[in-house]
């Protein structure tokens, strides 16, 4: 069985702007890069986010498709492997469209956990999940990952690779 780090993406691997799918506006979070690197050769990259734009219909799924391939290719370009990105795009937000639903994939739900785990193999009691809210946190709780962190100022990436263990 494989390992995984699950990440999130939006305020933990790249800066955080409201809705962002503008693929000009993609910033990589400090550390984010040199954390990946030094971990991917044991563990599965996951990167698992709740995009409520579509539901919102302030963006599309194609263009979230669109710009976490893009996602992808810059992190490629640093020597950095994702393997996979998975995104929720659902939120119960008023609007009428079929993304407006309270489905198993948001997190702190672990749908999406769930998806990467089938495909990968991946054994959860040896994953770690790391995010910037703590919905974050709560998924891997829930998922029943071996630790789960949260990212802020005063706790880095850097902290968090002293911790993992390999």
């Amino acid at each position: 069985m494989n390992k995984a780090i699950f990440l999130d993406r939006d305020g933990t691997i790249i800066k955080d702007f409201v809705y962002n799918n503008d693929i000009d506006k993609i910033q990589i979070m400090p550390g984010a890069i040199e954390f990946i690197k030094k971990f991917q050769k044991k563990f599965k990259i996951i990167v698992i986010t709740n995009q409520s734009a579509v539901a919102k219909e302030i963006c599309s799924i194609k263009k979230v498709k669109n710009f976490n391939k893009k996602l992808i290719k810059i992190f490629n370009s640093y020597g950095v492997k994702i393997d996979k990105i998975y995104f929720c795009p659902h939120c119960i937000c008023g609007k009428a469209n079929k993304y407006n639903v309270d489905c198993e994939c948001r997190k702190p739900k672990i749908g999406l956990i769930k998806k990467a785990q089938k495909k990968y193999n991946i054994n959860l009691q040896e994953s770690y999940m790391i995010g910037d809210k703590l919905t974050d946190v709560q998924c891997g709780n829930n998922a029943n990952c071996l630790k789960s962190y949260l990212l802020s100022d005063t706790f880095t990436f850097d902290d968090i690779a002293k911790d993992i263990i390999i």
